[in-house]
This record gives structure tokens, C-alpha cells and sequence, in this order.
């Protein structure tokens, strides 16, 4: 049904391509992606198609509202038009309905990014020496991590974070997690960890 409707909303003349691209970018929600990149890789399978039917594809995707694009933060649209966008779904169930593996850890960032844009805010992602998976105009460094307790992991979230607040020179981010609450002081930041559920619900105690 979605197909159909595409098809027939866009006049798409190659709706198994469509198919393609919508299940390329559920593969990889929440990846940074250069369509330059995507449409090679679909030349190297051996459609024959050309770069700006790749681009209106994605358009149609986007302006069906069935994916969205985060973009890297920067004040210049030359530098943002020349890096990789992240995507989102509408509804990451897509994924399952199309026999995707499961991504804890992308659905909950998908889920994230969704609850920003409800909040009326235009989310993108920052990328200084680490990548951050939320900044936005006048608001706060957010990661979205699944397993915090990994020391590893840990330390990468932490060290991304306190970047980006030294970048926007930002006294406090977030950490949204499975399930852990904590408050970590470092380099004279505040990191506040709190699980994504309370954050997405909107409780004062994850605010």
C-alpha cells in the first residue's frame, strides 16, 4: 500500500527502486549518509539510473513524511550541503515490516528524534571531533546511548558530550539511556544521564 501510494503520488517510474532506497535508509536510521555515496552504491548493483532521479526519490520519501533529515550543525548551508545527513523514520515498525534485524539502539534514537521534532524544535547532529546525535538553536548536546554501563562506550559518550558543550561553551548535557540516572562533573560540565523513557514522557525530573 505505501508503495502504491507513493508511486502513484510522484509518478514514480521506477517503484522498485523506491523500495530500495526506503529499505537502504531503515538498514541505516540514524547513520550519517551522502546520497552521492547511496546513489553509487546503486549504480554498482547495476540499475541504470541517474544521479537526480536518486535525489528525487529521497525527496519523495521526505516530503511523504515517511523519512526525515537531520543535518550536521553548522552555521553555513555550503557546509551542511556538503556532509552526510542522518535519517529517520516515521515509524521505525517499517523496519520489521520489512524483515529488518532489530536496532535497539537506532529505534531508540528514532524514537528521540521524533519526540524533538513533536517539540517543535529542528534537531540536528554535531560533529566536532566526535559525533553528538542532537543539538538544536538554542538548546542542549543530547547522545542517545542503549548500553551505558560499558566503560568503553561510556568514556566515548562522555568525551562527545563534553566537546560539544565546550564548543557552545554550554554548562550542562544529556545522556538519554536505557534505564541508568546519574550526574557526572567533568572538565566543569554537567552531564545529566537519564533513561529515554522518562525523558520522552516528559517527567520534571527529566528535564
Amino acid at each position: 500500500m505505501l508503495y502504491r501510494d507513493l508511486t502513484e503520488r510522484f509518478s514514480v517510474k521506477q517503484p522498485v527502486l523506491l523500495k530500495y532506497l526506503l529499505k537502504f535508509f531503515l538498514q541505516n536510521l540514524s547513520n550519517p549518509i551522502s546520497i552521492t555515496k547511496v546513489f553509487n552504491d546503486i549504480k554498482s548493483q547495476g540499475y541504470s539510473i541517474g544521479k537526480n532521479t536518486v535525489f528525487d526519490y529521497v525527496s519523495h520519501l521526505e516530503e511523504a513524511f515517511v523519512l526525515f533529515r537531520a543535518d550536521i550543525w553548522n552555521r553555513s548551508a555550503r557546509v551542511q550541503a556538503v556532509n552526510p545527513s542522518k535519517f529517520y523514520a516515521i515509524d521505525p515498525a517499517f523496519k520489521y515490516a520489512m524483515s529488518i534485524s532489530e536496532d535497539k539502539g537506532r529505534v531508540l534514537e528514532n524514537a528521540v528524534f521524533l519526540h524533538l521534532r513533536r517539540q517543535g524544535l529542528t534537531p540536528h547532529y554535531f560533529f566536532e571531533k566526535q559525533e553528538v546525535d542532537f543539538y538544536w538553536d538554542n538548546g542542549v548536546p543530547v547522545n542517545v546511548c542503549l548500553e551505558f554501563h560499558e566503560p568503553a562506550t561510556r568514556e566515548r559518550e562522555i568525551k562527545g558530550l563534553v566537546a560539544a558543550l565546550q564548543f557552545f561553551d554550554l554548562p550542562e548535557g544529556r545522556i538519554l539511556t536505557w534505564d541508568r540516572t546519574e550526574h557526572i562533573q567533568v572538565e566543569g560540565k554537567t552531564i545529566r544521564v537519564t533513561p529515554a523513557w522518562a525523558y520522552l514522557l516528559g517527567r520534571s525530573d527529566a528535564r
